[in-house]
This record gives structure tokens, sequence and C-alpha cells, in this order.
């Protein structure tokens, strides 16, 4: 009878248990997949999934990527024509208002809309208002209205505003302290 020591036994002993680890946790062909029980826990991250990349199409010497059909994305977007039309159409005018003098209890200014766009203006009309309550009492070459906010209109002699061309008119009015009103913002459905 064959005796083999206490080392051989051990040996032949590991071998065979690593023989049937492998048998049991890797496959024998490429398309199987290990049978490995993983115990969930609930601190353990989600993996992320593997996506195979989309399959390839070999034309005339060029690769292309076929990517997976998907719906049309629809935006609410109007037609070519009218985007054309909105921008060439959009005038920038820069509305400021100026105060050209201050006295003890008095300012005098102008609200100056100068046209940056590349097409005139007809008919403008633009809105102002004091936070600090200081009130207008006179005005030139505008139709003004309002008490704070004020409203100022075209006259007819000035309703166009030209490209790189500038229209201003002036106006009086009361300071409510001790200075006049600064960054008073002008506003107009074509102010920029």
């Amino acid at each position: 009878m064959l005796t083999l020591s206490k080392k051989t036994r051990w040996t032949i002993l590991f071998i065979a248990l690593l023989l049937v680890i492998i048998v049991k946790f890797y496959p024998s062909s490429p398309d199987e997949t290990p049978a490995v029980a993983v115990k969930e826990t609930a601190s353990a991250p989600e993996q992320p999934k593997l996506v195979s990349p989309p399959p390839q199409i070999k034309k005339q010497g060029v690769v292309a990527t076929k990517l997976p059909e998907s719906e049309p994305v629809v935006e609410d977007m109007p037609p070519p024509e009218e985007q054309e039309e909105n921008t060439k159409n959009k005038n920038f005018v820069l509305c400021e208002h100026i105060i050209s003098g201050n006295s003890q209890f008095e300012f005098s200014g102008e609200i100056r809309m100068t046209n940056k766009g590349s097409e005139p203006i007809y008919g403008w009309s633009v809105t102002w208002e004091y936070a600090d309550g200081a009130t207008i009492f006179d005005s030139s070459e505008v139709a003004l209205s309002g008490n704070n906010p004020y409203t100022g209109e075209y006259l007819s002699w000035n309703a166009e505003i030209a490209p790189g061309k500038t229209v201003k008119f002036s106006f009086s009015g009361l300071k409510s302290g001790d200075s006049a009103p600064l960054n008073v913002r002008v506003h107009g459905n074509f102010c920029m």
C-alpha cells in the first residue's frame, strides 16, 4: 500500500479544492456567465450597468455607428422663416435717464434713446419711476403722462428713431431729498 506524507496529502487536497473552485465559478464557454451569489447590503452602492456600444456599419471603407432609434424631439420653435424675421427686425435701443442740472430744490434731466440696431423705430413710448419720490413738473419735446411712474411718448415730428441716431426729450423736477435721482431705469418694449 502506498503511504503518502502529510505534506503530500495536504497538497493533493489543496489542488482538488482549487479545481472544484475553478469548475464551479468560471464558465466553460464565453456565452455562459458565472453563477455567483452576492449578498446584498443596504450600505453598498449600486454598481452601474454596462451598456454595450451600438453596432457599427461598414460601408465602402467608412465605419458608421448605428444609433438606436428613438422618438423625434419636438420643440416649440417658430419656423425658420419666422426665426429669421424675428432676428432681422430686432432693434436695440439704448434708453438712458440723464441728470443735466441740479439746484437746491430742483433738478433737470433728459431721456435719451439711441438706436443701436439696423432697423428704424416708428413710434416710441418709455416709462420710468423715481424710487425716492421725486416729481416732474415740466417737460418739452414729449407727450408726458403719469405721476411716478411717468410715461413719455413721441410727438409727430420725433416719432422715428433711425439706426445710429438719438432722440431725446427734457424735463424739470422737484427733488425729494438732498440729491437728484440717480440710477433710474428707463423701460420700453425696444430698450436694451
